[in-house]
């Protein structure tokens, strides 16, 4: 009897364990997962040219929003996918503060805790979960990766190429944000925009519209 006592204790103690872990980690992902809003597509319908913007599905847009950062994307009929991730930590960075390098390895690159962001699409988002920008970021072209075209305004900078795998990483070089074309290498124009209104990444990617560097007159630039 004292037997099954000990085993009942220790099974409710077992129990209660694994309670607190479970509910710590769904505290943990509710905290710092983003939250989904696909409704309110005109936070950033500014981005387009006005002979755009009667091409924007507004059935297919989906925004990922955190305090700090908000990631706007969105579907044209004609075939292309246009996201604006707002940063709302980096509003302080000088674009020419911004590295871009060419060839790195990024096979191994593993996040740790991680969100998926475009869970099993063409372009998997992977984020380190509740990550933070100090006002610094570089981005990493994988060996797969190839800039055609360098772009560089005042007001904007980046690159119209052919990607594989670019990753967005902090300070220290760490690693807080992978794109994934997991069915390998396509076309993407990737800028880095700063107005006075905050700091931006933009990125246009297409999977059956062939297109290249003038595909950036589809936004609304200076």
């Amino acid at each position: 009897m004292i037997e099954m006592k000990k085993i009942k204790i220790l099974l409710l103690v077992v129990a209660s364990l694994v309670g607190c872990y479970v509910g710590y980690n769904i505290f943990i992902v509710v905290k710092y997962n983003h939250h989904t809003n696909m409704v309110d597509y005109e936070s950033c319908m500014w981005i387009f040219n006005d002979s755009i913007k009667d091409d924007v599905d507004k059935t297919r847009f989906v925004a990922s929003i955190k305090e700090r950062d908000l990631l706007y994307q969105y579907r044209l009929k004609s075939g292309y996918r246009v996201g604006i991730w707002e940063f709302k930590d980096l509003n302080g960075i000088a674009l020419d503060e911004i590295q871009i390098n060419n060839n790195v390895d990024l096979s191994h690159v593993n996040i740790i805790p991680s969100e998926v962001l475009n869970y099993k699409t063409s372009l998997e988002i992977n984020t380190e979960l509740g990550f933070k920008f100090s006002h610094d970021i570089s981005l990493n072209l994988d060996n797969y990766s190839k800039i055609i075209f360098p772009i560089k305004t005042p007001k904007y900078m980046g690159f119209y190429g052919i990607v594989n795998k670019l990753s967005l990483s902090d300070e220290k070089g760490k690693n807080l944000i992978i794109f994934d074309y997991h069915r390998g290498p396509q076309p993407m124009l990737f800028l880095f925009y700063k107005t006075t209104k905050g700091f931006y990444v933009i990125y246009i990617d297409s999977l059956n519209m062939p297109f290249n560097e003038s595909i950036i007159n589809l936004l609304n630039l200076p």
